[in-house]
């Protein structure tokens, strides 16, 4: 787990890093927004499920990573806007999900 100010960033770094290797799960540091971000995931079939657990002492969210016919259900996965950079589009400019 990492101090970093992009907390989003690094859950998105942590569920690619795990995905390329085909682990079953990936455990991060719990908070609201990536919470929510699971629940996106798990609702759109990009991960198996989600849950808050607690370990040692500190709340996590644990993700169990979805692959289709041995491959990842997800084969990328960015942030376009970050601290740094801020991108804003209108609803009609999302790119749809294939």
């Amino acid at each position: 787990m990492s101090a970093s100010s992009d907390t989003l960033g690094d859950f998105l770094t942590a569920i690619r890093n795990a995905s390329k290797a085909e682990r079953k799960a990936v455990t991060v540091q719990w908070s609201r927004l990536r919470e929510e971000v699971a629940r996106t995931l798990a609702q759109s079939g990009y991960i198996a499920a989600y849950r808050k657990a607690e370990r040692d002492g500190l709340p996590v969210l644990e993700v169990d990573l979805k692959y289709v016919g041995g491959a990842p259900a997800i084969t990328g996965i960015e942030r376009l806007s970050s601290p740094g950079r801020r991108r804003y589009a209108g609803v009609a400019d999302v790119p749809k999900v294939i």
